[in-house]
């Protein structure tokens, strides 16, 4: 498990076995973070890394699919794989939130959306599980791009996950002052 100060000293000239040449990065972010710049700025250093490792590299970007940094990871990934860019299709894992709850849930903690939709309040945290187990299996060169605005709970969870996974991450957190001691 790593955190380097930047995303470039977080990629490393080396690939994991059973897997198309590669970079897998799992974008993790707040639904209210507000400097879209900051996941293009990421995006595009690692996507410069995977075009510096020279074809048939590519460069994979998972997310969640949620409003706001997830959604501005998507937009990113879906003009560059346009343009041309080594970048594959985005993959989306969206929370399914109608589902029936599981045995690890309490009972009587469902909610309803506006439209009166019954939801089980954790399926973002089974996503996000789901998520980082998923980064664990692809056997490639990984790497969690976390964006976590206010101690947002979710995106604060999955980079838990991550570093309980040992995969290597790079964390952004506005304001700073709300960064972990230690």
């Amino acid at each position: 498990m790593s955190t380097r100060p930047d995303v470039k000293s977080s990629l490393r000239d080396t690939q994991g076995t059973g897997c198309a040449p590669g970079l897998w990065v799992l974008v993790t972010a707040s639904r209210t973070w507000p400097r879209d710049d900051k996941i293009r700025t990421a995006l595009d250093e690692t996507a410069a890394y995977v075009e510096r490792m020279g074809r048939p590299w590519t460069l994979t970007v998972m997310q969640g699919g949620a409003r706001g940094g997830d959604r501005i990871a998507q937009q990113w990934t879906e003009l560059a794989h346009k343009a041309g860019y080594p970048v594959n299709r985005p993959e989306v894992r969206p929370a399914d939130w109608a589902a029936p709850c599981r045995t690890e849930c309490w009972p009587g903690h469902r909610r309803r959306n506006a439209d009166g939709t019954s939801v089980c309040p954790t399926a973002g945290y089974y996503r996000n599980t789901l998520m980082v187990e998923e980064m664990v299996t692809v056997q490639c060169q990984t790497l969690v791009l976390a964006f976590i605005h206010d101690n947002s709970r979710g995106a604060t969870h999955c980079l838990l996950a991550a570093k309980e996974n040992d995969l290597d991450y790079v964390d952004f957190y506005l304001p700073e002052s709300s960064r972990p001691k230690g």
